[in-house]
């Protein structure tokens, strides 16, 4: 599964509210009505869709930063900075500047939600912990209790967070849009990593995959993946990028393992031709999908593991200790 960016889809809380999104380790979040132009908002939404836009990444940074210049202490806009740096695998500077939005404005639910993904990603769970604990008062309580369970999951079994989240969710209505769809996937990556992938499916059934960033498309992939579940795979996700002249490495790669499994196809030759784009650039940003690429399609484990390394010194969350594990153990 890829990491936020990431990442990384509604009106939810505040007095600054409503919604573009981020991502909370893997998953997408609902953001803050933005004061600044509109355009930037939709900018940064199209860079976390399938088809997501250079371009359009691009003139978010840009215009970002013009905005700040112009207003330093307006804090959703360094919030929206800090997703850019998370964007760009620069979390410490993304907490920098989450830190620094939050300064600005306390009551800040989406910034205390993107500064506990971000702490996830580092593995650093207590700041995590607390920054989900900083949630009480600012926002419903579903959300803060969907915070500290992802948290919990990773500090103190999978099994009983998951438990504890499929209570509370089943006790009390997910809110529609984004809120709900951020919810179900914290729990279907819970399920994934017990193990359960029925469970997993089903919490992510009943959404328009066209509808849904990039991240909720590669844990539903993942969930395919591991039911076996190739041409689903192929046919529903093959529908949704048809349409991108760009389409993200985390998706092209998985198409191309499920193709793998049913029928010769584009995927392959697809993946190959980005992938040798990635390694002769020397592409960090995308350097768990690059390890992927040569621990299952190149068969290079010695490559496969230093890319691997460079993942790790990313990202911390658990897929990324797999997949370096996944190299150790393919190079030995």
């Amino acid at each position: 599964m890829m990491k936020k960016t990431l990442l990384v889809m509604s009106l939810l809380m505040l007095g600054l509210s409503a919604q573009p999104t981020f991502s909370h380790g893997n998953h997408s979040h609902p953001e803050p009505e933005t004061s600044v132009p509109d355009k930037i908002a939709t900018l940064l939404k199209t860079s976390e869709t399938a088809g997501h836009s250079h371009d359009s990444y691009d003139q978010a940074t840009t215009l970002i930063r013009q905005e700040l210049k112009a207003q330093p202490r307006n804090g959703l806009l360094w919030y929206q900075w800090a997703r850019v740096l998370q964007h760009d695998h620069q979390f410490e500077l993304a907490l920098e500047a989450t830190d620094e939005a939050i300064k600005l404005n306390a009551e800040f639910p989406s910034a205390w939600l993107l500064k506990s993904a971000l702490h996830l990603t580092l593995a650093q769970y207590d700041q995590a912990q607390r920054a989900c604990a900083s949630l009480l008062g600012k926002t419903m309580a579903l959300i803060v209790a969907t915070c500290r369970l992802e948290v919990e999951s990773y500090t103190n079994g999978t099994d009983l967070a998951y438990q504890k989240l499929e209570i509370a969710l089943q006790k009390f209505p997910m809110p529609d849009g984004v809120t709900g769809h951020w919810m179900s996937q914290v729990a279907a990556e819970m399920a994934y990593r017990k193990g359960a992938y029925e469970e997993a499916a089903k919490w992510l059934s009943g959404v328009e995959l066209n509808t849904v960033p990039v991240s909720y498309l590669v844990l539903w992939s993942d969930v395919q993946l591991a039911l076996g579940n190739y041409a689903t795979l192929l046919s529903r996700l093959s529908a949704i990028v048809a349409e991108y002249e760009h389409i993200a490495d985390a998706l092209i790669l998985r198409l191309a393992l499920a193709e793998r499994e049913v029928q010769d196809g584009p995927w392959r030759q697809k993946l190959d031709a980005v992938m040798q784009h990635r390694l002769a650039s020397h592409d960090t940003h995308h350097a768990g999908e690059v390890a992927r690429y040569l621990l299952h399609f190149n068969h290079q484990p010695e490559r496969a593991l230093h890319w691997a390394k460079i993942n790790w010194q990313q990202s911390k969350l658990p897929q990324d200790k797999a997949l370096l594990d996944q190299a150790q153990q393919q190079k030995l």
